[in-house]
């Protein structure tokens, strides 16, 4: 998974580029912001990094550039499994994309609007 970070012309006709390696391997998972920054969302694509993630690799993941910020809680949704993570730190912002290392939360955050029974 890589950035085109810069694109130049030559006079041979061709393109020379410069790509930025963010990973070997993804996932794709679909995001909603539950709580903080982002909440109320419907549901983004995303990417989770890396696909195995061990005691040993900083996960992160890619999400919509604008949307969410640092303790966003999220809904992450990757075919038949559903769970929840915050928003630690910003690694990387682009126009198109935010990178975010996260924590996985243990249960469902409970949302920002209070509902009232009356």
């Amino acid at each position: 998974l890589g950035v085109v970070r810069w694109l130049r012309s030559n006079p041979d006709n061709g393109l020379d580029l410069g790509i930025m390696n963010l990973a070997n391997s993804a996932v794709p998972i679909a995001i909603k912001g539950l709580k903080g920054p982002g909440f109320g969302t419907d549901y983004f694509r995303g990417l989770l990094i890396p696909k195995q993630v061990s005691m040993h690799q900083t996960r992160s993941v890619l999400v919509p550039a604008s949307v969410y910020d640092v303790h966003s809680e999220l809904a992450v949704n990757v075919k038949q499994r559903l769970f929840y993570i915050r928003l630690k730190s910003l690694l990387r912002s682009t126009n198109e994309f935010s990178q975010f290392t996260f924590d996985v939360m243990e249960t469902a955050p409970i949302s920002d609007v209070e509902v009232f029974v009356s």
